[in-house]
């Protein structure tokens, strides 16, 4: 049987406990890119309406603002096909099933932030999720999963703002969690 959802997609993550994240998936993880955490977070979510061709999702801190003078984007995975509606924890830089853009870590972004220095990593390194890693106080992390009638024109390594522009009048239902992972 084909449930059609056309209305909010509900979001969720097992790696969540009481609102926060577990440790492994940020700066108190033990799988790192220099400081860069890389063990992703895992993501369900309902089904799309009977008209989505992919999902793709964002996960953002706007807490980091005050601390930078921009959001910190964590993640972003593309093309992620109709009947798929979970991501397993860890599958970042491991999946052949989605693309992965770049993430804040990347030098490209960091450039002139020298207080952030060991975070900083190769575009190449910065291609899939960067954990969390809040510097100044515990912050809060918006997961956003779309579902969009079309696969994005996007090639592995792009850019946050390239996804934007390509699901322009695409979405057809999105859903968001928001969790808490405490700084060290």
């Amino acid at each position: 049987m084909n449930i059609c959802n056309n209305s909010k997609l509900r979001v969720n993550s097992k790696g969540i406990i009481k609102g926060i994240f577990e440790d492994k998936y940020g700066s108190r993880g033990v799988q790192k890119i220099k400081n860069m955490p890389i063990f992703s977070i895992p993501v369900e979510w309902s089904r799309g309406p009977c008209s989505t061709v992919s999902y793709a999702i964002t996960l953002i801190d706007y807490d980091a603002i005050p601390v930078i003078g921009f959001p910190w984007i964590h993640w972003t995975v593309a093309n992620i096909p109709c009947y798929i509606c979970s991501i397993k924890e860890n599958v970042s830089r491991k999946s052949n099933c989605f693309i992965e853009g770049v993430n804040s870590f990347s030098e490209d972004y960091l450039v002139k932030l020298n207080d952030i220095q060991d975070f900083r990593v190769s575009k190449k390194d910065a291609i899939g999720y960067g954990g969390f890693a809040p510097p100044d106080k515990p912050h809060v992390y918006t997961l956003k999963v779309y579902a969009l009638n079309t696969k994005l024109n996007l090639t592995k390594g792009f850019f946050y703002n390239d996804m934007l522009k390509s699901m322009k009048n695409r979405v057809l239902a999105e859903g968001t969690f928001e969790g808490i992972y405490l700084n060290s």
